[in-house]
């Protein structure tokens, strides 16, 4: 459902390359791309000084991408990437550090490339995620049902009721509907 689907996640979208995006629906979001060759992710603030549409060319700001392994570039090759809407680039080979590139001449202020603030709506435990949730949603969700997710990672027809009873989104949530994409991930069982 688009209207509440913050985080999607998709196994798969190359041979053992998995996906996970977290997008605000307001043009700004974070693509994680973990495979064989390390992770890579890419931040995209549309507002941001540093944007490719605040450039004439559109082109992504120099040296966004430099020093990234061809191995991890290749996975921003795959569909529906965008690889050229990127504002912070931050990647990881299978051993090492963590590893955040660096623009060539940037801006003033280009502090502002999204990942201070979008890379925190990561969220570990359930009281953080139900912080940040009772403001997006405008909904209360209990500690019990949230915590029920991160320990048991699995979601029940029940347990998507009671979670999005006080939600409210144009097109209501089928849990038929997302199903599939919740058995793929593990977090469901056929029904």
């Amino acid at each position: 459902n688009p209207d509440i689907c913050y985080y999607t996640f998709s196994l798969g979208v190359s041979p053992g390359v998995d996906l996970v995006r977290l997008d605000n629906g307001s043009g700004d979001y974070a693509l994680g791309v973990f495979g064989p060759a390390g992770v890579i992710i890419k931040v995209f603030d549309h507002e941001s000084k540093i944007s490719p549409y605040a450039r004439k060319n559109q082109s992504p700001w120099p040296g966004i991408y430099d020093g990234v392994p061809d191995t991890l570039l290749a996975y921003l090759d795959l569909p529906d990437m965008e690889k050229d809407e990127v504002t912070l680039c931050t990647y990881r080979l299978p051993t090492g550090p963590w590893v955040v590139t660096q623009l060539k001449s940037p801006p003033r202020a280009s502090q502002d490339d999204g990942g201070s603030w979008l890379l925190t709506q990561f969220h570990d435990t359930p009281k953080e995620w139900i912080s940040w949730a009772k403001d997006y949603y405008e909904a209360k969700f209990t500690l019990k049902d949230v915590a029920e997710v991160y320990t048991q990672g699995r979601i029940t027809s029940a347990l998507a009721a009671r979670l999005l009873k006080n939600v409210s989104c144009e097109t209501p949530l089928d849990f038929q509907e997302i199903l599939p994409q919740l058995i793929g991930l593990g977090m469901a069982s056929p029904q």
